[in-house]
């Protein structure tokens, strides 16, 4: 399934997207995903500590050195709510206002390999 795939199943969850916004997302998601596919990681991600706290209505995303807050936020344009707090220049945190929305932002956004 292609990310634009999951853009258009998670728009139809939240039932606010309508087709403009759900075409402006889907090239925002092209153009930012050209990108990744020629860049490589400049930082290694971040270890996780065995006593760390899960945060259920967080995300932890790597991968983003070459993407500003901006393209982050047009990224996840279908989860208005989210909010985009940076660990270094490749990892970031996407806070939800509910674990419900974090795990649709999670089926949404991951793709199986």
């Amino acid at each position: 399934m292609k990310a634009s795939d999951y853009l258009k199943e998670a728009a139809e969850c939240d039932g606010q997207e309508d087709l403009h916004d759900l075409e402006k997302s889907k090239k925002n998601i092209s153009s930012i995903q050209n990108r990744i596919d020629k860049l490589e990681n400049v930082e290694p991600p971040k270890q996780i500590d065995k006593d760390a706290q899960i945060i259920p209505d967080t995300l932890y995303l790597y991968g983003t050195d070459y993407m500003s807050t901006k393209e982050i936020y047009e990224y996840l344009y279908s989860f208005p709510d989210a909010n985009v707090k940076w660990i270094n220049d490749s990892s970031c945190t996407v806070k939800l206002s509910s674990e419900e929305k974090a795990n649709r932002l999670y089926e949404a956004y991951t793709v199986d390999k």
